[in-house]
């Protein structure tokens, strides 16, 4: 409650945003006399909340460590493990379903209301948006890096975290270039790429048959999607603990 009592003006503008989007198709689809495609209503649906989810760090945590706004965090009589809870609560949980909720619930006003303009109702589709679990953990990792970042870096959050998603980017990829071609020339790969289908198969599946490349990819995906989260979210936590101001 103190989390959004202090972020009110923001979230109020966030729901204003997540609520008022269908309201504005509403009305571009009253003048131009037809209704909006559901498949379109359908993609800003799933979209919002996995914008949310992942930049929710930056948008209601943007001050926690400044020098002079974060000491009011510094003060509260709780835990550095209740803060962190709290935080990844909210950046996981709340923000996202918030999202969800006020624009599934003003889709499903309007195509009530007005039928002729909305056809369907984008709020079934709600199961679906958690089936992907491949995406849900890219998301994930996605959110930790900011979420780390954010507690890093105290000035200029944005634009070192962008410059520092780059370089990172950039070094894992001039590795895994090299790694490969020189693995390659070796002949330690079967021909072809079209053997890798680990794409189709659960995270920690492995066959007997898999050439190096297959075990590699499969082995680089757990270590991306699940061990890197894992390290930011401790990383993260040691970061707020020893963070002096």
């Amino acid at each position: 409650m103190r989390t959004l009592n202090q972020n009110k003006r923001i979230f109020i503008i966030s729901a204003l945003v997540f609520a008022g989007i269908p309201l504005l198709l509403c009305l571009f689809n009253m003048m131009m006399i037809e209704p909006t495609s559901f498949y379109h209503r359908d993609v800003l649906f799933r979209l919002l909340p996995y914008v949310t989810f992942i930049f929710s760090p930056f948008i209601f945590f943007y001050s926690i460590n400044h020098p002079k706004k974060g000491l009011t965090e510094v003060m509260l009589p709780a835990s550095i493990l209740e803060k962190y809870i709290n935080m990844m609560i909210f950046c996981m949980i709340i923000a996202p379903m918030s999202a969800i909720v006020l624009y599934g619930a003003m889709d499903s006003l309007i195509a009530l209301i007005f039928p002729k303009y909305f056809n369907g109702y984008v709020i079934t589709e709600f199961k679906t948006l958690f089936t992907d679990w491949r995406n849900l953990l890219y998301l994930n990792l996605y959110m930790q890096i900011i979420f780390f970042f954010n507690l890093l870096f105290s000035r200029h959050k944005i634009l070192k975290t962008i410059g520092a998603y780059m370089i990172i980017g950039i070094a894992i990829i001039v590795f895994m270039v090299i790694g490969v071609t020189i693995a390659a020339r070796n002949g330690l790969f079967v021909s072809g790429l079209e053997v890798i289908s680990v794409n189709h198969r659960g995270m920690f599946e492995f066959n007997r048959n898999d050439n190096l490349l297959e075990v590699f990819f499969q082995l680089n995906q757990i270590f991306i999607t699940i061990l890197i989260p894992i390290g930011l979210m401790i990383s993260s936590y040691f970061i707020l603990k020893n963070k002096r101001y």
